[in-house]
């Protein structure tokens, strides 16, 4: 039962072409903290498709100039304030 609530994980390959990037990317991505959520049990990396589409989703815009959420870190540098 409890095997239902788990889905099937990606590798870093099959993240790469289903985000069309490239695993360069993913790994770089996963040194940095800016790519997507992955799961590493003993050396082996792996996605889960709902983190993928959570990484995407945030990552949506209507317009160029619409800036990252603050909860996201798109690699984009923040504009602080400081007085």
């Amino acid at each position: 039962m409890a095997d239902a609530m788990f889905e099937p994980l990606l590798t870093p390959e099959e993240a790469a072409k289903f985000l069309k990037l490239s695993t360069d990317w993913l790994a770089k991505s996963r040194m940095t903290g800016k790519g997507p959520e992955f799961i590493k049990i003993g050396r082996a990396i792996r996605y889960s498709m709902s983190k993928l589409r959570k990484f995407i989703q945030a990552r949506s815009r209507k317009s160029t100039s619409d800036l990252p959420d603050e909860n996201s870190d798109s690699g984009s540098p923040k504009n602080e304030n400081k007085d």
